[in-house]
């Protein structure tokens, strides 16, 4: 039985504190086609990138999703201990997932000055996989990341035997193949000095990865299903005199009549050139209309309507995904 939007919305006020000055921006059941979830969204009017996500399971009510963008999230104090972050997350936990006793394999990173911690059900001493949940704390143990894992898997049993890893490993040198390849690495990705990616030239294993069944020592698949067919690089186009307004886009018409553009964040006076952009991709002035457009400083966003589409049919509601996408 489904639980009532205004419970609901109620207690999605009280999951974190929610400043006064936010305003509710999107309320509305997710995901459209298989509605689970209902998804919150606070946003403060005067900042783009500081929102906050609350998303709750219809049925139960519980807390499935949580997501705060905020400012100064790596400012802080950088000598709290493992144990403080895992205590504040386990209080979260008790409080927000009712299937948090189960939960008794838990591990702690550190990277960039964000505390990750994962909860999970064990077998025989191991994870599995989509149980539990995951929560991300910043610099000041504030909690600014929830997911929780929907279980997909009945719990398996323990098998009485599993075969030699040796024997296991053995049978995978043998299958092992190398090559050379460039990489590109990324020092938000890796332990390394300096803050602009570097290509580096490697060897890569292939396959590299292998499923061994752990009772057979037989792999589940075998190998031809771990390798990439054949491929040949792409023959340089010509370049044409577009190449100087810049910027990446994707473009896509949708059933409804919508055009979204999305451009990847350009120089100042990209947008000024927006009638060369509407050129380039045959989005005709007299037939399309701008209605919408956003700046996250990263990306512009832009969407257009058919003129004729404009007035019908029923608007979305004002909190509604639709409305809010």
């Amino acid at each position: 039985m489904l639980i009532d939007y205004e419970t609901l919305r109620t207690k999605a006020t009280t999951v974190v504190m929610i400043p006064d000055h936010y305003r509710l921006e999107m309320e509305d059941n997710t995901p459209k086609g298989d509605e689970k979830y209902r998804s919150f969204i606070w946003e403060d009017p005067e900042k783009n990138d500081c929102k906050i996500e609350v998303v709750l399971d219809l049925e139960t009510g519980d807390l499935i999703r949580l997501d705060i963008d905020m400012e100064d999230k790596n400012t802080g104090n950088q000598d709290n201990s493992e144990e403080d972050a895992k205590a504040i997350a386990d209080a979260f936990l008790m409080k927000h997932n009712p299937d948090h006793t189960a939960f008794t394999w838990v591990n702690i990173e550190e990277r960039q000055n964000f505390r990750f911690i994962t909860y999970r059900e064990e077998v025989g001493g191991l994870p599995l996989p989509d149980t539990g949940c995951e929560i991300t704390l910043d610099n000041s143990l504030n909690i600014i990341r929830y997911r929780s894992e929907q279980k997909t898997a009945p719990r398996p049993k323990w098998p009485d035997s599993i075969v030699d890893a040796k024997n296991v490993r053995q049978q995978v040198l043998s299958d092992l193949q190398m090559k050379l390849t460039m990489v590109t690495l990324y020092p938000s990705m890796y332990e390394m000095e300096g803050t602009k990616p570097e290509y580096r030239l490697v060897y890569e294993a292939i396959p590299a990865h292998r499923l061994i069944d752990a009772i057979t020592g037989v792999d589940h698949f075998g190998i031809e299903h771990y390798m990439m067919p054949p491929s040949h690089p792409i023959t340089p186009m010509e370049r044409d005199n577009t190449s100087n307004l810049g910027g990446t886009l994707t473009l896509e018409e949708s059933e409804k009549g919508k055009m979204p553009l999305n451009l990847d964040h350009p120089s100042e006076g990209l947008i000024k050139n927006i009638a060369a952009w509407e050129l380039l991709l045959g989005i005709d002035p007299k037939l399309y209309m701008l209605e919408k457009s956003k700046d996250d400083d990263e990306r512009i966003e832009l969407l257009y309507k058919l003129k004729g589409k404009v007035g019908e049919g029923p608007e979305p509601e004002a909190l509604s995904v639709d409305a809010y996408t």
